[in-house]
């Protein structure tokens, strides 16, 4: 069980990187909703679950910042999030238990997005989604 002080210094690494990368994308050309996706990430980056920090929130945080709109998934590349639907629709009309097999790997574990797939998600503006989605299964678990 880590210290106090390995607690501290572990976050204050990560909150290093944290800023870096909140730093990087205000390099980036004017987004529009910059200001809301950096109150999302420090937000997340806030919980006190070091695990949850360096699992999810900063390779999420990675791929907002990357730059690419391009979300690679099942060998193809996506670059809107309703051409993700459309395809993950097809697969459902063929197999539904294909569906779930392939659409496990959009999540970290039964409850998380897999932080590559949220990330692009809200780099593709649709934050408010991911927000839904973790407040809901933050509070219970399950999602009820």
């Amino acid at each position: 069980m880590p210290t106090n002080m390995e607690s501290y210094l572990f976050q204050e690494k990560e909150y290093t990187v944290l800023e870096d990368l909140l730093e990087a994308m205000a390099g980036e050309e004017k987004r529009a909703d910059y200001e809301e996706v950096c109150e999302f990430i420090k937000g997340q980056f806030d919980q006190e679950d070091h695990y949850y920090q360096k699992k999810y929130v900063l390779p999420m945080a990675e791929k907002i910042l990357q730059g690419d709109d391009a979300f690679a998934f099942d060998g193809e590349t996506f670059t809107d999030p309703d051409q993700l639907a459309v395809y993950l629709q097809g697969i459902a009309d063929q197999s539904p238990a294909k569906l779930k097999t392939k659409g496990s790997r959009l999540f970290m574990d039964k409850y998380h997005l897999d932080p590559a797939f949220a990330g692009w998600l809200i780099r593709m503006g649709k934050i408010e989604a991911v927000q839904e989605w973790i407040s809901r299964y933050r509070l219970t678990g399950d999602g009820s």
